[in-house]
């Protein structure tokens, strides 16, 4: 199991941690909306590092430009899709398994999206009689641009839960 270290000092200059266990956790809970977010935060482990044992640290000159090679050599064996190369019903569907994994695990965030929702993308909400809310992404009110948003929101609201 994983054991934080009690580096003096650590939490005053790395404001926002981040660890390889973490990075896996969150790739098997699928918080990440792409492999460019893992890659950002492996990313920033490296500026951390760098940030907290400056950069002239043997740790900082040995380890990480072997590190950012290995990763740039992955990078360039692997395609990013472009929002309109992304399958749309894919990204619907992964949108939807985030939002169940959010009320799952995070219920009251639920307010929290149904308010995003209403600023970024009206049109994917609808609210009946009794003034309950539907989300309607099943249909093709949302294109790539909003569903890319509303991912990014619940990521982070499943990131901060898994912190």
């Amino acid at each position: 199991m994983y054991e934080p270290l009690s580096l003096v000092g650590y939490d005053r200059v790395v404001k926002n941690p981040m660890d390889f266990a973490r990075i896996l956790s969150g790739i098997l809970r699928g918080i990440y909306a792409s492999e460019e977010d893992v890659y950002a935060d492996i990313e920033l482990i490296w500026g951390n590092c760098k940030a907290f044992n400056g950069p002239n640290h043997p740790l900082v000159l040995n380890n990480i430009p072997n590190c950012e090679s290995v990763v740039s050599e992955i990078r360039k064996s692997r395609v990013i899709p472009t929002d309109d190369q992304i399958d749309i019903d894919v990204l619907r569907r992964s949108v939807m398994e985030k939002i169940e994994r959010l009320q799952m695990f995070d219920p009251d965030s639920l307010q929290d999206l149904v308010e995003f929702i209403q600023r970024e993308a009206p049109q994917a909400i609808s609210t009946d009689e009794d003034g309950e809310f539907t989300l309607e992404l099943e249909d093709e009110t949302l294109g790539v641009k909003h569903l890319r948003k509303i991912e990014g929101f619940v990521k982070t609201r499943l990131e901060r839960r898994h912190k």
